[in-house]
């Protein structure tokens, strides 16, 4: 089938996990056999073809489209007011779609691009299916998480989603990552008429990772610098294990320079390297355990299942997507988020019992075959067979069954009645 990806954001663009998920999701999707354009915001139109991929950019959409920069209060405002429906979105995401004729539209998050998107699909008859990788529809930070920690949708997070709400109802199928966010959607109205899906992200290539050096252990951090990944709890463990000469860390990643600073001074100096950024697949082969300390509660989680092709088990936070990622014991270990302490206790166990260490690190690397290409791919195709001949029988509208099917579960019950 003939495709259109359209993307909040996509490499080179962008920063963080949402880009490669999109670009991993894209190769997915040609694995299965489908013919991919990808549409996404930039600060110029372009096409190239690479890769079995036609990326197509257009310009910002909205007063901007990069918020990694700097913008004042008064911009933002009305970025987001936009973001509820923007006609100029809903005008040139029509034109795209009509130009190129899709079988499916597929939407990666929906930043930039806008939720006008889905009706501009709908009034053509174009089946729409949404990939969600965070809270955006829910929040404007699109993390649920402020300075009071975690929170489930504030007034002002609800009067500034009212539009996003509304267009999700014109959504097909909603695929997310983990069953966690998938039912923080569900749970607030949104999608009510879509089927639902689970596919995890995926992860690419085959990892060689080096041997561990006998009686040391490297623990590894990559991501954002910000208080809500929880590196200071990282921190934190690494000063309880001050005197332990064979645990070492390596911390890789990027932050604003007075959070990374402060971060200098918080770990351990003689047993820490900070190295800047880094691409993964550098990093994991590096490392003998990644720690992933997240505070807020992480849709999916990348960094804690892309250690396992290279045998690098995690030790994650018991909150979020990360709880359903690791298989605490088996394939990987888990806290309770902010538990300085039991991290440093497990990091001394994996320092002291290379067994019980090995055992995790085999598992992990069984455990990836879950997240490989080829696995995503199948789970992908069988989604979009499903949707499409759904809406060629015109019974799309019955998916909202999957919907009542699972709140009827979660009480209990049973069946769609």
């Amino acid at each position: 089938m003939r495709i259109l990806l359209a993307c909040a954001s996509f490499p080179p663009q962008g920063r963080g996990g949402g880009p490669i998920g999109s670009q991993m999701l894209a190769k997915a999707l040609v694995k299965a056999g489908h013919e991919v354009h990808v549409v996404t915001v930039a600060d110029q139109a372009s096409r190239t073809e690479s890769d079995g991929l036609t990326v197509e950019t257009v310009p910002s959409l909205n007063v901007y489209w990069n918020y990694y920069k700097p913008n004042p209060a008064w911009k933002k405002l009305l970025w987001h007011a936009i973001e509820n429906f923007n006609p100029r979105s809903f005008l040139r995401l029509g034109e795209l779609i009509e130009e190129i004729a899709p079988d499916i539209l597929m939407t990666v998050s929906v930043e930039n691009i806008n939720v006008a998107t889905w009706l501009a699909a709908r009034q053509r008859g174009i089946p729409c299916i949404h990939v969600a990788q965070s809270y955006f529809l829910m929040c404007w930070r699109g993390s649920l998480f402020n300075a009071s920690g975690n929170c489930s949708q504030c007034l002002g997070c609800k009067a500034v989603s009212v539009g996003k709400k509304a267009m999700s109802q014109n959504v097909d199928a909603l695929i997310t990552e983990t069953e966690f966010l998938r039912d923080a959607h569900l749970e607030k109205g949104y999608f009510r008429h879509a089927r639902t899906y689970v596919i995890p992200g995926a992860i690419e290539g085959s990892g060689t990772r080096r041997q561990r050096q006998a009686g040391r252990l490297r623990v590894g951090y990559i991501g954002t610098h910000t208080p809500n990944k929880g590196i200071e709890v990282l921190a934190a463990a690494a000063r309880r294990l001050e005197g332990r000469g064979d645990i070492s860390f390596a911390i890789a990643g990027r932050g604003e320079e007075v959070y990374t600073a402060m971060l200098r001074t918080a770990f351990p100096a003689s047993s820490t390297s900070f190295l800047g950024w880094m691409a993964s697949k550098d990093f994991f082969g590096e490392i003998d355990v990644v720690v992933v300390p997240s505070l807020w509660r992480e849709p999916f989680g990348r960094v804690s299942v892309e250690g396992t092709i290279f045998n690098v088990p995690a030790i994650v936070s018991r909150i979020g997507g990360l709880a359903e990622n690791v298989k605490d014991g088996v394939t990987g270990l888990s806290i309770e988020p902010g538990d300085d302490a039991a991290l440093a206790s497990h990091l001394e166990r994996l320092a002291d019992d290379k067994r019980f260490y090995e055992h995790l690190a085999e598992n992990a690397r069984k455990s990836s075959a879950v997240y490989s290409i080829e696995a995503v791919s199948k789970q992908l195709d069988s989604c979009i067979q499903e949707v499409f001949q759904g809406r060629r029988r015109g019974d799309v509208a019955k998916a909202s069954c999957s919907v009542e099917r699972l709140m009827r579960l979660r009480r209990g019950a049973s069946g769609c009645g």
